[in-house]
């Protein structure tokens, strides 16, 4: 189990409430380029209060953790000088669409340089940024802050960034792929990425896949699209950690799941919306000239985990927050896990341990108590799970 924590970001993302998108590095009127990251600066993220909510989170739980993405480069980093996203149908499609704006190559060093600069001001204001992740989501066709990056990029990217962080001397991890089980890996489509390829040798010889395992500290997933089997095969692959970095999935029987299949953490996304549903800049249309006020004023995410009523001055939680919690409340940094079934007869489970300390969590979707029987080597007990529930069990071993 990794104490991945609370994900951050590095510039704007789609779920931002005020325009203008913004990157770390604007540049003013009459610079073009900015190789040397003159102009790199975080006064947004103040001027926004991110930092302050930072500080908030680590107030209330001093033991918080954070890692952080980013959507794009700066503008002037991609080929297509923007910072948003710009989708083109691909050739010989009425339906498919590419990313256009995709990261220069020669940019790639000044981009990792970018992201020590980030961890280094953020750590200025007191938040150590623990990983981050290569890229959210690199390729994906939509129109809010997104950028395409090749195999071969992510290869010299990864390593690039491992050598700015340690030539900075900063420990902070890195986690490769940060996207769908689907663009992962598919053996039975032809449209996947197959971004596994980033731990193979590239063709022209300039990257080892060894060298880019040796820059990954671990791989990232979310679950939009495709089998998350491969989370599993991933990490028999590569002996690479998985982390679940972004999921709106509040269901536990998910959670336990994906446990089951290798996850050693499950972030929940976007959790959090005023009474009503929020003020959000993302849309799935494919239109470059998309009307953000529009899109602002017509996307709500309403009924997430935790609304906020801004009028009333309180707050409400859905009851999926008691069930999932059991995950957040017992299961810390040490636990790993031991053992897990299929489930049976509307039970799940997944069994984790700490030294000498298992931790049993066990979901019961029957509309009646059920009788359970935990087993784990020498130990057995029986419990009765309540109608419905998520329940944990702790106990010590001293053989």
């Amino acid at each position: 189990m990794s104490r991945v924590g609370h994900r951050i970001l590095v510039g704007s993302l789609d779920l931002i409430e005020h325009l203008p998108f913004w990157s770390y590095d604007e540049l003013p009127a009459g610079v073009t380029e900015d190789p040397t990251l003159k102009y790199f600066s975080i006064q947004r993220d103040i001027d926004a209060h991110i930092v302050d909510t930072v500080k908030l989170i680590q107030r209330y739980n001093p033991r918080a953790t954070f890692f952080a993405s980013a959507w794009s480069a700066p503008a002037w980093m991609k080929t297509n000088n923007k910072f948003l996203g710009e989708v083109a149908l691909k050739p010989g499609s009425a339906t498919s669409y590419y990313q256009v704006g995709k990261l220069r190559d020669d940019r790639i060093d000044v981009f990792a340089r970018y992201y020590v600069k980030y961890v280094q001001a953020y750590a200025r204001h007191g938040i150590r940024v623990d990983a981050l992740t290569l890229l959210n989501e690199p390729g994906i066709d939509v129109v809010y802050p997104a950028m395409d990056i090749s195999v071969a990029q992510q290869q010299k990217l990864a390593i690039a960034i491992k050598a700015e962080m340690a030539r900075a001397h900063l420990d902070t991890q890195l986690y490769v792929h940060d996207f769908n089980f689907w663009d992962w890996r598919d053996p039975n489509s032809t449209e996947t990425k197959n971004y596994y390829r980033i731990f193979t040798d590239a063709p022209d010889g300039s990257v080892t896949g060894k060298q880019v395992q040796r820059a990954a500290d671990a791989i990232a997933f979310h679950p939009y699209w495709g089998d998350p089997k491969v989370m599993r095969d991933a990490y028999e692959q590569t002996g690479k950690p998985i982390h679940m970095t972004e999921t709106s999935d509040l269901n536990p029987a998910t959670i336990l799941s994906y446990f089951r299949l290798d996850a050693s953490s499950y972030v929940t996304w976007a959790q959090t919306t005023d009474q009503d549903g929020g003020t959000l800049h993302w849309t799935p249309l494919r239109d470059n000239n998309v009307d953000w006020d529009q899109i602002a004023a017509t996307t709500k995410w309403p009924n997430r985990l935790v609304k906020v009523d801004t009028a009333a001055r309180n707050f409400s939680v859905r009851n999926e927050l008691y069930q999932i919690g059991q995950f957040a409340k017992y299961l810390d940094q040490g636990d790993v896990r031991v053992d897990s079934s299929e489930p049976v007869n509307g039970i799940s489970n997944v069994i984790f341990k700490d030294h000498d300390n298992f931790t049993a969590i066990v979901q019961n979707t029957n509309a009646t108590e059920s009788t359970v029987r935990v087993v784990v080597g020498k130990t057995s007990f029986v419990v009765k799970v309540p109608a419905n529930s998520v329940a944990t069990y702790r106990w010590w071993s001293w053989s």
